[in-house]
């Protein structure tokens, strides 16, 4: 995938191509790869704010690749009108981390899945209904700064995860610290140069 000199982007395969099967395989494989972290970090990062249990943790993944696994079909495969007919992986947002952490610290992971309900069929569906009358409200400045915010939220927890984990014995040890940085710069660089 190319970019052309007037901004269009040049694909190597339109909506109804089909790649070569050992293509087709290899790109499956790594969009799973690409898929499977964003898609349970979520869960972990409210599962550690609540305090679950590692069985309750386990639960909470397993719930969220089932749910993104039939999301991911219905956008694939369409049931009436909703879905894109494209491999569209639905996961889960990391927008949602600090009210879902504030609320499962509070008042439990009970709590948590009734406020994603009640947020999902009445603010969701209200937005989706009258998306068109309320998307001046939301300019790419608005919607750039939601973003970076989320990224700063987020600061803390990677800060953690990079020393080690919280209530590892050795927090903060150079060994954590230079695996977090060698991954980043693994990642850095493929982005950069591949």
């Amino acid at each position: 995938m190319g970019t052309d000199a007037d901004g269009a982007i040049d694909l190597e395969y339109e909506v109804d191509d089909k790649p070569p099967w050992p293509k087709a395989l290899l790109l499956g494989l790594q969009h799973v790869a690409v898929m499977i972290v964003p898609a349970t970090a979520v869960a972990f990062i409210v599962a550690g704010a609540v305090g679950l249990s590692a069985a309750d943790t386990a639960y909470v993944v397993q719930m969220v690749l089932l749910f993104s696994g039939l999301a991911t079909v219905v956008q694939a495969y369409t049931v009436g009108p909703v879905g894109a007919r494209l491999p569209v992986v639905m996961g889960t947002s990391f927008t949602f981390v600090g009210a879902a952490s504030t609320i499962g610290a509070s008042y439990g992971l009970a709590a948590v899945f009734g406020a994603i309900l009640v947020t999902g069929f009445v603010v969701e569906g209200l937005i989706g209904w009258q998306f068109e009358r309320i998307q001046p409200f939301f300019p790419p400045l608005v919607t750039g700064l939601v973003v970076v915010i989320i990224g700063l939220y987020l600061i803390p927890v990677a800060m953690d995860y990079s020393a080690g984990g919280v209530g590892a014995e050795d927090y903060g040890a150079l060994h954590n610290v230079g695996l977090a940085a060698l991954v980043l710069g693994v990642a850095v660089a493929l982005n950069l140069f591949t």
